[in-house]
């Protein structure tokens, strides 16, 4: 009679099993900032392109129009800038693209700015102004401060920073007093919009403080990282309303090359 063989199968020690724990662990370590790194960058992608499309609809615009849409219904800084008549602008609707108006006068609310590329066609995606980095709620579309589509005039929480009412906001800024140049006439380097950046806490805003995106007359995006913008000034708390709009100019001239 023949018996058979007895088949042992050896199993991992604890050792073998912590040793190979801690290399799974050191992987993972390895490769999260690896997979964080490319989901930034996918993101900045998105931005460029999502710029891509707002300068080429500017461009369409400007196929029916003699200028670009005003900031506001009625506002927008006027060249050359040198008396405080000629900044009149309120600077933080840079980015509007709805613009509400406090009761009893909400009839007129209405899509300026942005909004106007939208409203017309040139821009058919809502979403191209919106940044996908973007943290700030203010500027990021789709909740209670910046709701999509516009709501009925709600007046915003005390800690609101400067939007009093829900206005609906893009991603992104655009030059001050643009709506009165040629768009034709500017030179290439000319930088006509770019991520929310006036000041450091909004700059920090966007692709976790690297840098931002900016459009530039020729219609190229290009990427931005100085140290100029991320450089809390203790002055910027005591501006008042004039040297602010001022302000506003002089960080898109300092993007111009």
């Amino acid at each position: 009679m023949q018996t058979g063989t007895l088949v042992t199968r050896r199993a991992f020690t604890l050792v073998e099993l912590l040793v190979t724990i801690a290399i799974v662990a050191l992987l993972i370590a390895i490769l999260l900032p690896a997979l964080g790194q490319a989901r930034h960058a996918a993101r900045r992608v998105v931005c460029a392109s999502n710029q891509h499309q707002i300068v080429i609809a500017m461009r369409s615009y400007l196929h029916d129009e003699p200028r670009l849409p005003k900031l506001t219904r009625q506002l927008d800084a006027k060249p050359p800038f040198q008396t405080n008549k000629q900044l009149t602008v309120p600077w933080y609707l840079s980015s509007a693209i709805y613009h509400i108006n406090a009761p009893p006068n909400e009839a007129s609310s209405d899509y300026v700015n942005f909004g106007v590329l939208w409203r017309r066609g040139d821009v058919e995606d809502i979403d191209v102004f919106d940044c996908p980095s973007q943290t700030h709620a203010e500027f990021t579309l789709g909740n209670d401060r910046n709701p999509w589509p516009p709501q009925p005039p709600k007046r915003l929480p005390d800690d609101a920073e400067f939007k009093f009412w829900n206005d609906v906001f893009s991603s992104y800024n655009r030059r001050l007093g643009l709506s009165y140049m040629r768009f034709d006439a500017l030179e290439p380097g000319t930088a006509i919009a770019s991520d929310v950046n006036y000041f450091p806490n909004y700059t920090r805003t966007h692709h976790q403080g690297r840098g931002f995106n900016t459009i530039y007359a020729d219609s190229s995006v290009q990427w931005v990282n100085d140290p100029w913008f991320f450089h809390d000034d203790p002055a910027y708390e005591d501006l008042g309303f004039y040297d602010t709009v001022r302000h506003c100019l002089e960080v898109f001239e300092r993007l111009d090359h």
